[in-house]
């Protein structure tokens, strides 16, 4: 899986004439999430960020740039809803 901050798959979903692509800087927590708690700490969440962007940007960037805007955002809600469904949550 290519990381969200490779810079050749980024490019492509940012508005024309976009000039930096920066990784965001070190923390020691995220929002809603016990680092502390989580095993490899906020290192680890950081990358599972870092791949659920990078799942993110290859689902939109499997269809082709022909699919309509309200059609590409129906089918990336729908592969959404398969990730919901493994675990049962309830995205609203």
């Amino acid at each position: 899986m290519r990381l969200a901050h490779e810079a050749s798959g980024v490019k492509r979903y940012l508005p024309d004439g976009w000039q930096r692509i920066e990784r965001a800087a070190p923390t020691t927590e995220i929002a809603g999430v016990d680092v502390k708690a989580f095993r490899g700490g906020v290192y680890r969440a950081q990358r599972l960020i870092e791949r659920q962007s990078a799942l993110y940007l290859d689902i939109v960037g499997s269809y082709p740039a022909s699919v309509p805007d309200v059609a590409l955002l129906r089918q990336v809600g729908q592969f959404l809803h398969f990730f919901a469904n493994m675990s049962q949550l309830v995205v609203v």
